[in-house]
């Protein structure tokens, strides 16, 4: 079916354009904030489940930890969160954000929506609408077969 050829390499076309987004939002994020988009989505998370476990936080950004107690170091220097020790359980590391972390993602948010529309803006609504739509069902597609 010549239709499905169409449809073989869209993991390759999704992660091409991830990839150019991630360096993209890297680089806005280094310019401005001092932080880059690996720190960004380790701000993200906490900011969703807070206080987090740092082995924890490794699983779910799927690096490993000593990738992710790099990060949670310049975070820390940068004030950006705080981390301790587990009360009951001295050999886990605590993290949670700090007021001054969540701002920076409100900022860091702001300026990564604003590329995204700019980077949209030669594309109709109704196709900005069906793509954010067809996107949507694909990751729920992706996340119900687990694959």
């Amino acid at each position: 079916m010549p239709e499905e050829k169409n449809f073989q390499n869209i993991d390759t076309i999704l992660q091409h354009i991830s990839s150019l987004l991630a360096k993209e939002s890297d680089q806005l994020l280094l310019e401005q904030f001092g932080i880059g988009y690996a720190q960004y989505r380790v701000l993200i998370l906490l900011k969703l489940d807070k206080p987090m476990i740092q082995m924890k936080l490794a699983q779910d950004l799927l690096q490993s930890e000593p990738s992710v107690s790099r990060q949670m170091k310049l975070l820390e220097s940068k004030l950006l969160i705080t981390r301790y020790l587990d009360p009951i359980n001295k050999k886990v590391r605590c993290v949670c954000l700090t007021q001054l972390g969540f701002r920076l993602i409100s900022s860091a948010k702001i300026l990564i929506v604003r590329r995204n529309l700019k980077l949209l803006e030669d594309i109709n609504k109704r196709s900005k609408i069906q793509l954010v739509t067809s996107l949507n069902t694909l990751s729920d597609l992706v996340l119900k077969n687990n694959l």
